[in-house]
């Protein structure tokens, strides 16, 4: 059987197409070159039929300055318009090479999101197996039975959760997601969620510190806010290792309903801050990452938030210098 090739299409085509440009261009200079040669013999043959035209013999000086002119205009066009075709090359190959790139790096993530999301289904799934030998295997009091439970919870909601974002990010990609917007008051939203998830939150030693305004009233999709917020949550968890203490304040800036979700963790560079709202991006190498998700939940919660009129950022000083979210949401004034 034949061995398959390990190098890539892409980038044999595009050495292809860089072979070709350079063959253009040493193309382009050859034409040049000859052609500003051919002026020049022009226009000295033109002054010799002049010279051999005058009375004395000699070239008058008007004459010599028009065929000069005459040669000096032949050369600047042919040098414009030469210098306006490779030009509009080097934009074309460039526009190609980033193209490329781009598609490049499309690749290299899908291929970290497979790894990653393989990695993300067999935590879960191998856990839940071990909960389950264990209360079949062992005679545990009730007490051990209840400390089992909630974890076995927990690892059936991070399955959900990784399979609602995957469906999600292919509903995006095909233009097949819709929001159910309604009035309601996303302070309370806010606080129901923060109730409803403490549980989840004590668990795994989350410290949160609220500041939210009451009375702020917005349109949205409620299950889709939520996705949100579990992004953003379980964002500031991972990423901070040490003390988890988060932060979530809600208030009204102008026209807006501004929520701001923030954490002491790792922090972001500067560089990567405007990157990770990208499909399948995530901070660092898959290979040294130690961090598990998918590269989904980021961009979720941007495709969502923008799909409600809203835009949400990041701010980071910088490495373990914390991180902080703006949701920025349309609010209702019935003032």
């Amino acid at each position: 059987m034949a061995r398959r090739s390990n190098k890539s299409p892409i980038k044999f085509a595009f050495i292809v197409f860089i072979g070709l440009m350079i063959f253009c261009i040493i193309q382009m200079t050859w034409w040049i070159v000859f052609h500003i040669g051919e002026v020049k013999e022009k226009a000295e043959l033109e002054k010799q039929i002049a010279m051999l035209q005058s009375d004395d013999g000699s070239l008058p000086i008007e004459k010599a300055e028009e065929i000069n002119r005459r040669q000096d205009r032949m050369i600047f066009m042919l040098v414009s318009e030469s210098s306006f075709f490779v030009l509009i090359i080097l934009i074309g190959a460039f526009q190609i090479y980033r193209t490329l790139k781009q598609s490049e790096e499309l690749k290299r993530r899908q291929l970290n999101f497979i790894h990653a999301v393989t990695h993300e289904f067999r935590t879960p799934i191998t856990s839940l197996r071990l909960y389950l030998e264990t209360l079949e295997s062992a005679k545990l009091d009730e007490k051990k039975k209840a400390e089992l439970y909630p974890k076995m919870i927990d690892d059936a909601n991070r399955l959900e959760h990784l399979v609602d974002n995957v469906l999600q990010a292919g509903l995006f990609d095909q233009d097949g997601y819709h929001l159910n917007l309604t009035e309601s008051e996303i302070s309370r939203d806010i606080e129901e969620y923060l109730k409803s998830h403490k549980p989840y939150l004590d668990r795994h030693g989350v410290n949160i510190e609220t500041d939210i305004s009451q009375n702020i009233l917005v349109k949205t999709d409620h299950k889709s806010l939520e996705r949100v917020l579990d992004s953003l949550i379980d964002n500031a968890i991972k990423y901070s290792p040490n003390e988890k203490n988060i932060s979530v304040r809600l208030h009204e800036d102008n026209q807006s309903a501004v929520l701001i979700i923030a954490d002491l963790g790792v922090g972001i560079s500067q560089s990567e801050q405007k990157k990770i709202f990208e499909r399948f991006y995530r901070v660092g190498d898959e290979n040294t990452r130690t961090v598990n998700g998918t590269g989904l939940g980021l961009y979720l919660a941007k495709e969502i938030i923008e799909a409600h009129g809203g835009s949400i950022t990041v701010h980071s000083d910088g490495i373990n210098k914390g991180t902080a979210f703006e949701i920025r949401l349309p609010r209702i004034n019935h003032g």
